[in-house]
Order: structure tokens, then sequence, then C-alpha cells
């Protein structure tokens, strides 16, 4: 005979059994809601790596069962990542050491910097100590992301900083994947989390995790574990990153600035006789398509991963192998057009 056992009628609290019963129930309860914590967690791990993007080779855990092993396991996909043939690279103890001398002369200058909107000042972080134990890093790619923010004190709107990620760009080891806390008097207005990658919920998880830090001063004080006045900061249009970080520093290779430079020396001799420079820049994914070959920012938007893109690119413009490579694409944007010259 099929069907559903009959339901047991209800005890009051009082009736023998019924603590039993309640325990047992109990327990029921507590696997009950470590399963949907899980299923939270793997909803919320999967927003944030997007598999597809930062490790097409590894599929997102069926089950984590624990927040802080995702997030740790976040870490190690990052760092598997860097690994992965054809993806991000990492380079041997040789290679970091001809990378980071042709990275020393792509630095730019200060008036290059100034002339880009790069803040302008007394550098922000430390000075270099040679004796400093663990030293600094020598190169550092960043990337961040902004949100749209209300102050509920005057009603005024702004973008405030919410994310920040930073990698070594020598090693390709992820230093910094941490969320923002707003002041009080700032409210999130718009996530614009097509845009950043960030939601209430991608945010929590961070936050949950203790990957937090408070306010622009505790993204400093994070950022200068890894980074003195020495270290080289890449990124993409990074002078907007440094704005949101409330840091001035000298020593940057930008990969936005850097493939303008390219195409612009490609211009035509008289423009270049009268001091005449390219008026474009090129987003970050198409840089990655056109010279990686390869896709990013592929449904919803990944801080790391653009971090991770920059240093891709510039390590890619920095290799003798693709010089070729690199001046034909700047003809092909030459030729293109639709850019105006700058001069002075």
């Amino acid at each position: 005979m099929s069907g559903a056992p009959p339901k047991p009628e209800p005890q009051p609290p009082g009736t023998p059994g019924a603590a039993g019963k309640k325990r047992a129930h109990s327990g029921s309860s507590s696997n009950s809601n470590s399963s949907k914590r899980a299923r939270k967690t793997r909803a919320a791990l999967t927003k944030i790596i997007k598999s597809p993007n930062l490790a097409p080779d590894r599929p997102v855990p069926q089950i984590v069962t624990d927040a802080k092993r995702a997030l740790e396991w976040l870490y190690a996909e990052a760092k598997l990542t860097a690994a992965v043939e054809g993806r991000w690279r990492t380079l041997t103890g040789r290679q970091q050491v001809l990378s980071f001398g042709k990275l020393l002369g792509a630095v730019h200058s200060l008036d290059v910097l100034k002339r880009n909107g790069y803040p302008m000042g007394p550098v922000s972080a430390p000075e270099h100590n040679p004796n400093l134990q663990p030293p600094k890093r020598q190169a550092v790619a960043i990337d961040c992301e902004m949100v749209g923010v209300r102050n509920a004190e005057d009603g005024t709107k702004k973008d405030y900083l919410i994310q920040v990620c930073a990698v070594d760009f020598l090693t390709g080891e992820p230093l910094l994947v941490k969320v923002v806390v707003l002041p009080a008097h700032f409210k999130v207005d718009d996530w614009r989390t097509t845009y950043s990658g960030m939601s209430q919920e991608v945010f929590d998880f961070f936050k949950m995790n203790g990957e937090a830090v408070e306010g622009i001063e505790g993204v400093q004080k994070a950022l200068y574990e890894f980074i003195d006045e020495d270290t080289i900061l890449v990124g993409h249009a990074l002078h907007n990153d440094l704005k949101h970080l409330g840091i001035v520093h000298h020593n940057v290779c930008d990969t936005a600035i850097f493939t303008q430079e390219v195409v612009s020396e490609h211009l035509d001799k008289e423009d270049r006789k009268q001091g005449a420079r390219c008026g474009r820049t090129w987003k970050l994914s198409t840089l990655c398509r056109q010279l990686l070959e390869r896709p990013v920012q592929v449904g919803n938007h990944i801080c790391l991963e653009d971090a991770y893109a920059a240093r891709e690119v510039l390590l890619w413009c920095l290799e003798q192998k693709n010089e070729t490579c690199l001046n034909h694409w700047a003809k092909e944007r030459k030729e293109e057009g639709g850019f105006r010259l700058l001069y002075g």
C-alpha cells in the first residue's frame, strides 16, 4: 500500500519523549540550515569568481560547506589561474628579472602622468627601506571598482571605492582581494554590478569572511603592506583608481598610456614633427581581444580578473618576440583613424 505515513499528533512540551523529539528535530534543522548556508555560499562564490572567466578549466566545487574555505578556494583559484597555460602566466626567475628590467624602461615620466590626469604631489607610499624583511614588492598590478553612493547628510551623490585587487606583477601571486566598508553617512545608491561586479550579496560574502577594510585609510594601510615608493604600479587607466585610493605615486606603467604611445609612434611624420600624439586609448577588454586573442569581462565583471589582464597585456607588450605584432597592431589602429590628434 502506497501513500505518506500518517502525521503524529502534536504533543505538549511536558509530554514524555517530547524533549527527545525536539532534540532530533533540532538536529534536522541544523542540517537543513547547514545545507542552506552551503547553497548560499556556493551561489555567492559563483558570482564572485565566475569560473568561465577566472579559471576556464576548473568548475566551481559542487559543495563548499564552509564560507572561509570558499574564500580560501577563491585565492587558490587565483593562483591556479596565473599558472594555466594560455591564460595568465607565471614567470621563471630569469623571466622575472628580464621582465622587470624592461618594465623599468617603460615607466612613464611625471610629465606624461600629469598630462593623463594622474594625481600629483608627494608620494603617498612609505619610503624604500632596503633592510626591510620581507621586502616590498617590486611591481604590483592593481584594479579598483567603484559604486555610486549617496551622502545621507546632504543628499549629494558621488563615486566611492568599493573593491581593490592587487597582484604581484612578477610572480602572479594575488596580494589583495578586499572590499571597502563605507563611512556611516554614505549609502550605496547604485551597485553598478555590470561594471563593478559588486552587489550586496557579494559584498556581504567578503565582509563575512573578514576580507573587508574600513574606508580609504584601511585600503591604503592594506596596500602599503606590499608597496613602497619604489614599487612600480601597473594597471589600466590607473589614474582613476589612484584618485579614489587617495594615493599619489610616481612609478607607474599604465597599459592604456603604453599602447596609446605605441600608436603615436606610427603617426605621419609631419604630425610627429609638430608634436602630435594619438588622442585615443583602448579598453582593456579590447586590448586583450586584439593583442592576446582572449576574452575578458565575459559575464559579470571581476576586479581580480582585470588586475591579471592588465598584467598580462603589459607582459605581452614588453616581450621582444611580440614587437612586430605590437607595431602591426599600432599601424592598423592608426589606419583606422577615428581619433583626434593631441598636441603639447
